[in-house]
């Protein structure tokens, strides 16, 4: 069975875990890029067991996630006018 499942789906996105120095608490976590409902789900890991700690609504469908050599989160939306975000 998954370590961590949404009922309904979350449509992910990108995924990523986090190593960021901007987000130190968010350190060995995954985001992942929500569809629908549109955000951010933030999953902590403990073991084989996993578990949403964090969900942050955007305007827009995440498609992508992405983190620079400098600790730099920046998402990308999937939408008409969509956009580039660095988060901070």
């Amino acid at each position: 069975p998954p370590a961590v499942h949404w009922t309904p789906v979350i449509a992910p996105g990108g995924f990523i875990f986090c190593r960021c120095d901007a987000f130190p608490e968010w350190r060995g976590q995954a985001l992942i890029g929500a569809m629908r409902p549109t955000g951010i789900v933030r999953v902590a890991f403990d073991g084989a067991r996993a578990r949403e700690v964090a969900r942050y609504p955007t305007p827009g469908r995440i498609r992508a996630i992405a983190e620079r050599e400098d600790g730099t989160l920046f998402v990308l939306e999937d939408r008409k006018g969509g956009r580039l975000l660095r988060l901070t």
